[in-house]
């Protein structure tokens, strides 16, 4: 199991408050066999009075109108009726926090990540050929250059960080911005509003994988192979 599958196990896991044994996670080829694995080992999975997703779309919208949202929001809606045009990175933080509930990022524009990119890159290449240079030790050459490209790509995180206004990925509208934060809340949301059924915990699962794997939800499906299709081994 590669790292990228530990990561998505551990996320999994975290998600719907249960533990995968790796036995029964070595099993599991396609995304159905997780959801299956999901469905009947969750208590929380099994109550089926309350449609999760529907109720964290509700939790939005009482959240985004006591912070003066006045819109009549709907799932289809996109994201930009939500979002106001500035103060974009407050108000996101101000719902968090009147749903209590995590939210999903917020994205740097594409060309400034590039950019940042650009520049670690350069930086980490100018810092191991000056150490070389100097030193001549083929040692201290790149691990010098991993440290500068780390401190590098944490400052520059944290400097572009006021820029990232933009929408979550594959959160075009309100309905999928819901699902995602199924997917980050699931655990909370079933004890909230005492419900959680099988399409509860797939939308879930969906949104947690693209999360972690960075793929489009189109591909999620449940004869998807981790392996094969998501590039998960």
């Amino acid at each position: 199991m590669g790292l990228d599958a530990v990561e998505l196990l551990i996320e999994i896991e975290d998600t719907f408050s249960i533990e995968i044994p790796d036995e029964d996670a070595s099993r599991m080829a396609t995304v159905g066999d997780v959801h299956e694995y999901i469905v009947a080992n969750s208590n929380m999975a099994s109550k089926g009075s309350v449609c999760l997703s529907a109720s964290a779309f509700r939790s939005l919208r009482r959240a985004a109108a006591s912070l003066g949202v006045t819109d009549r929001l709907r799932p289809r809606d996109s994201i930009d009726r939500l979002l106001p045009d500035s103060g974009r990175r407050r108000f996101w933080t101000s719902l968090q926090h009147s749903a209590q509930l995590r939210l999903p990022k917020l994205r740097r524009p594409k060309w400034m990540v590039a950019a940042a990119t650009v520049v670690v890159m350069l930086l980490t290449a100018w810092v191991g050929l000056a150490v070389y240079r100097e030193t001549r030790s083929q040692l201290a050459a790149p691990i010098l250059g991993v440290a500068a490209a780390m401190f590098s790509g944490w400052l520059l995180s944290v400097l572009t960080l006021p820029f990232a206004t933009l929408p979550p990925a594959n959160c075009a509208t309100l309905g999928h911005l819901a699902e995602s934060v199924l997917g980050l809340n699931f655990s909370q949301l079933a004890k909230r509003y005492h419900g959680g059924d099988s399409n509860d915990v797939w939308i879930a699962l969906r949104a947690v994988i693209v999360e972690q794997l960075g793929v489009s939800p189109e591909v999620v499906t449940p004869t998807a192979s981790f392996e094969k299709e998501l590039g998960c081994g």
